[in-house]
């Protein structure tokens, strides 16, 4: 779990450029509800 995070976090920050703010959000809340 901590390993996918982490790589999940990774991808976030090459990609942290392209996405908005709403689509990150939604993520978070796709994260915590898992």
């Amino acid at each position: 779990m901590a390993q996918t995070e982490s790589r999940m976090k990774e991808n976030l920050d090459l990609f942290d450029w392209s996405i908005p703010e709403d689509l990150l959000a939604k993520i978070s809340e796709i994260e915590q509800a898992s």
